[in-house]
């Protein structure tokens, strides 16, 4: 009886809420959990409720094969598309022409319209690779050169000793990068313009090596002005943390107004060695690469007691920018002095492996080590007084 009775109650309930369904049309129904979708436009958002903003975008030439991302979300890009407010970076590909890219903000409720320009790869009436220069002031000048488009295929040493190298044919189109890693005297530029205090300075200090017992340790009042070891106006600048050096970039893209950034990976290993299918620019190992750089070598074994090259390259810490002999682009220290930052590969637009990105990479082959690898920062305020940085700059 008492089952009848639940039933005979919630038979009720539907003839009820039915009623009121069709007394009341489209609101009792919502009511009741079976709403119809409205065919009716949906009022569009006023300027000052949107907590987002619309971009437009007018490429130069206009192009029906361009393919435009928004690279810090990782999405194609559609016109009209609503952003969340903040900094974005576009960039577009179009064949036969170099990389496009552009840093923009969207204000809350406001539309932002971008105008993106396609260039086709300089040339330099001589042959020679095309180059550009820009006033730091104080002293400084910036230095890129043009690296040309190309195909790279990565070869991924580090997955594990066991395993052949996994290649990745990847087509890159050409660029601006810094033909020497970012130097005391530029990164000195930007603190004086700007009164910027280092991670490293803000928390008292950085992490550097003591030969006294050969091990990295943490060293107060180390920083970029104080990294361990003597250095010139031309040496790269270290005790930098990844922080610090997109702080550098925010200042130069506003400097000059070219939209600079650290180079991604394949970028950065392209702009090193090329299509070449070695591990170096200069071979297989890095025991073929005396004259190149400034690496672990009888100079270093004389401070730490190790070594793994034979030779003495002359400097046991930082060596002056262009003190050893380029790569075949004409880019210095690729191979030595100090290891450099990298961004991730955002998308499968460069990335065609689909794998989860890894950002705040790091290109190890420094004065302190003797060979290349990809690690993760764990901190992207952590610095050490073997890390730098070197800037790229697409053809805009």
């Amino acid at each position: 009886m008492k089952a009848n009775g639940k039933r005979f109650t919630l038979l009720v309930a539907f003839l009820l809420c039915a009623v009121l369904a069709a007394a009341q049309g489209g609101r009792a129904k919502a009511e009741c959990g079976d709403e119809e979708p409205s065919t009716a436009e949906p009022a569009a958002p006023t300027a000052s409720s949107r907590p987002s903003g619309r971009l437009f975008v007018e490429l130069s030439p206009q192009s029906s094969r361009a393919d435009i991302w928004i690279w810090n979300e990782k999405r194609r890009f559609v016109q009209g598309m609503e952003l969340a407010a903040g900094e974005h970076r576009l960039a577009a590909w179009v064949k036969g022409y170099d990389i496009a890219e552009a840093v923009f903000t969207i204000e809350p409720g406001k539309d932002a319209a971008v105008d993106l320009r396609l260039m086709r790869p300089p040339r330099s009436p001589d042959g020679s690779p095309p180059t550009r220069a820009y006033d730091l002031g104080h002293g400084a000048r910036l230095e890129m050169l043009y690296i040309p488009e190309g195909r790279y295929v990565i070869h991924d040493y580090y997955v594990s000793a066991l395993l052949p190298p996994v290649e990745r044919p990847i087509t890159l189109q050409g660029f601006f990068m810094g033909r020497f890693e970012v130097t005391r005297a530029q990164f000195s530029a930007f603190v004086k313009e700007t009164g910027y205090k280092t991670d490293a300075e803000t928390r008292g200090y950085s992490t550097v090596m003591d030969f006294s017992r050969n091990v990295w340790r943490r060293s107060e009042g180390a920083s970029w002005r104080r990294p361990g070891f003597p250095q010139t106006d031309r040496d790269p600048v270290a005790c930098v943390s990844e922080n610090d050096a997109e702080a550098f970039l925010s200042w130069l893209r506003a400097k000059t107004g070219k939209p600079f950034r650290l180079p991604r990976r394949i970028e950065w290993e392209y702009a090193d060695k090329g299509e070449s299918p070695d591990q170096f620019f200069f071979g297989y190992t890095p025991s073929t690469g005396r004259g190149y750089g400034n690496i672990p070598d009888a100079s270093y074994e004389a401070a730490r007691g190790r070594s793994i090259r034979e030779w003495d390259d002359g400097y046991v810490y930082t060596a002056p920018a262009g003190t050893f002999k380029p790569n075949p682009f004409g880019l210095y220290d690729t191979f030595g002095n100090v290891s450099e930052y990298c961004a991730e590969n955002p998308t499968d637009r460069i990335d065609p492996t689909g794998g989860r990105p890894r950002s705040r990479l790091i290109w190890c082959m420094g004065w302190s080590y003797g060979h290349a690898a990809i690690d993760a920062a764990s901190n992207p305020a952590e610095s050490r007084s073997d890390r730098g940085f070197r800037v790229l700059c697409p053809n805009v």
